[in-house]
């Protein structure tokens, strides 16, 4: 409650809610639609890559992703470590989410 009133009085400013609002209007957005094919392709060159490498040393770069995110050290030669044997995008940010979770955000930080 006194959340809410100090957003409806303005002494809470939160941009998008009682500052720097827009109006809405009806906007014509071009949506991206990804090509059928190049999904098709890129799944297989995934599969490919997953097939070649060695998963035993994938493995162990990911555990290294997730002993640095533990431990608060600089995650970038990890990472670069786990590029470096084929580890995906996916993987890498799994291992991090391990270690971090995933962001929710709540009703006091966004106004809703």
């Amino acid at each position: 409650w006194e959340r809410n009133r100090a957003l409806e009085d303005g002494s809470r400013v939160l941009v998008g809610v009682n500052h720097s609002v827009r109006e809405e209007k009806d906007r014509d957005i071009e949506l991206f639609e990804l090509d059928p094919e190049s999904e098709r392709r890129q799944l297989e060159r995934l599969e490919r890559v997953r097939a070649e490498r060695d998963d035993t040393k994938v493995a162990e770069a990911l555990a290294r992703v997730r002993d640095a995110a533990e431990s608060g050290e600089n995650l970038m030669a990890p990472v670069l470590d786990a590029v470096r044997v084929y580890a995906s995008q996916g993987e890498i940010c799994e291992a991090l989410r391990d270690v971090f979770g995933t962001y929710t955000p709540d009703s006091l930080t966004t106004g809703v």
